[in-house]
Parts: C-alpha cells; structure tokens; sequence
C-alpha cells in the first residue's frame, strides 16, 4: 500500500491526467489521498519511535555488557591470569 499511494502522490504532483493512478476511479481523490498520506506518515513515525527505543535499549545492554567484560577483564588481571 505504501508503494501505491507514493506512486499516487507523485502522479498527482507531476502528471494531472491521473493516469496509473490507485485512486483514479474515486471522484473524492485528493481527500482519500490525503488521508492515506496522514496515516502513512502516522504510521512510520509509530515505526521510527518503536526502531529509536529498541536501539536505546540494545545500547543500554551493550554498555552493561562492555562494563561486564571489563570487570571481567579486570579481575583475571588481578588475579594474576
């Protein structure tokens, strides 16, 4: 769907014929175009808040793993390995 309303998008800016259209058979286009570009852009923001917090979290993970291992690290120097 994604694909179809870009290719909407783009035929309605370039090309007024609305030739190859999605929406080319709906006499109330702009608006159900319009809408589908709200919720298209609603939905990668969802997706991109979703992608940010996981990689805080990994991050976080990473950084306790790292301070892990250099504990780790520290304790066989010491002990003399």
């Amino acid at each position: 769907m994604n694909e179809e309303i870009k290719k909407a998008l783009e035929i309605c800016i370039e090309d007024e014929s609305c030739e190859g259209c999605f929406y080319v058979d709906d006499h109330d286009c702009n608006e159900h175009l319009k809408s589908a570009v709200l919720r298209l852009i609603i939905s990668q923001e969802k997706t991109i808040a979703y992608l940010q917090d996981m990689n805080n979290k990994l991050a976080e993970e990473l950084q306790n793993s790292m301070e892990l291992l250099g504990n780790y690290k520290s304790k066989e120097d010491d002990d003399g390995n």
